[in-house]
């Protein structure tokens, strides 16, 4: 089925829409219950239910959010952000029956526990490293509170964290100092060797402020502390960033280093949180993009004979993509423009070994790196 043909199914089982907002859906639902509380909560979940269906769009979450339904709802139901009573009738038997019209929050179930694994499942539930330059008022920290409180925000969703060891802070300082400061090549290469599909890099910085002329602060012994914290995920494979997050906030202390800290924690829960702009919403819609939609992949092909065999590799390779361009054919080289819905490693194996030309020549893979991958005809 297609992404398209999914998407307007998945429409279908969500009911009936009345007004929709950037982040809110609004629904109508009904419950049952032996109270009429009983019944409302039952109505609340069946809206819950409903605007779940507004976040799937994958046959893969579809599948997944059968599987796991009952407890998808449980958690996801504080996303009903407020509903009026339309009908409440007890029937004969003395069961109540209570139909509500309720806004739901689609980012607030996109963000709960279970609906997060459902996405992360349709992209291969891709394991994580962070690596954050952290310093307090001017003096570094090394594996720093930042870096703990990213890595636990993913851990808290059942992301699979994969940290580097001390010896590997140790032996690639060089290496993590460049990643540090955006070189994707480099922090590629070390996600990929801690076994992570996605590396987050960052930086998390506070500053004391001058509150010396500030009515308020003069001789209360308060100290007033910003802090910066600013976040990129890299996909390990293809080096594309997926997210970028920057978050200031400030904290007032008697002790600038409490106040400090206070503050590189609150910028930190407001560059993975926050609706949006937040890096863990940000990566969902990438996840959700590139499972919808596939990713991008610049592939070259070595050895092509003539132009009608370039023309049988382009048609072979377009076959099993979602889209396949060729962009150059020149002295037996040609380049292509390839859309793959899976991983790169997914491409490489449904290529690698391919016969064409009537099972005169093969396709073999001799090099991948990041989103480009090289094939020779033999």
């Amino acid at each position: 089925m297609s992404a398209r043909g999914l998407w307007i199914g998945v429409l279908a089982l969500a009911g009936t829409l009345f007004a929709q907002t950037a982040g809110d859906v609004r629904v109508e639902a009904t419950g049952f219950g032996p109270s009429i509380e009983a019944a409302t909560r039952s109505a609340q979940r069946s809206a819950v239910e409903k605007g779940i269906g507004q976040v799937i769009q994958s046959q893969t979450e579809l599948e997944n959010y059968q599987l796991k339904k009952d407890l998808v709802i449980t958690r996801a139901e504080g996303a009903v952000k407020s509903f009026d009573i339309k009908k409440r009738e007890q029937g004969p038997d003395g069961a109540w029956e209570v139909t509500i019209d309720a806004v739901v929050s689609k980012a607030q179930i996109r963000q709960d526990l279970l609906a997060m694994a459902i996405l992360r499942s349709a992209v291969g539930n891709p394991r994580v490293s962070i690596l954050v330059k952290e310093s307090l008022l001017g003096v570094p920290r090394l594996d720093g509170a930042v870096e703990h409180q990213v890595a636990q925000a993913f851990l808290d969703r059942e992301f699979k964290v994969m940290n580097p060891s001390g010896a590997m802070r140790t032996e690639r300082a060089r290496e993590m100092t460049l990643a540090l400061d955006g070189d994707a090549k480099v922090a590629s290469a070390l996600g990929q060797e801690m076994g992570a599909e996605v590396v987050i890099v960052g930086t998390a910085q506070s500053l004391e402020a001058d509150m010396s002329q500030n009515p308020y602060f003069k001789n209360s012994g308060m100290k007033s502390v910003s802090g910066t914290v600013v976040l990129k995920a890299i996909d390990v494979q293809t080096r594309e960033i997926l997210a970028t997050s920057t978050a200031d906030e400030a904290a007032v202390h008697p002790n600038p280093s409490a106040a400090g800290t206070q503050a590189l924690e609150k910028a930190a829960k407001k560059a993975l949180d926050a609706a949006k702009t937040g890096m863990i919403d940000q990566l969902v819609k990438a996840w959700e993009n590139k499972a919808n939609n596939g990713m991008h992949l610049k592939v070259t092909v070595r050895a092509v004979p003539n132009f009608a065999s370039s023309q049988i590799v382009e048609e072979d390779i377009r076959s099993q993509a979602v889209s396949a361009e060729t962009t150059r054919f020149a002295d037996k080289l040609m380049t292509m423009d390839v859309v793959w819905r899976g991983t790169m490693a997914d491409f490489c194996q449904a290529v690698d070994g391919r016969k064409i030309n009537k099972d005169r020549n093969t396709l073999n893979v001799v090099s991948r790196e990041g989103n480009a991958v090289v094939i020779e005809v033999k």
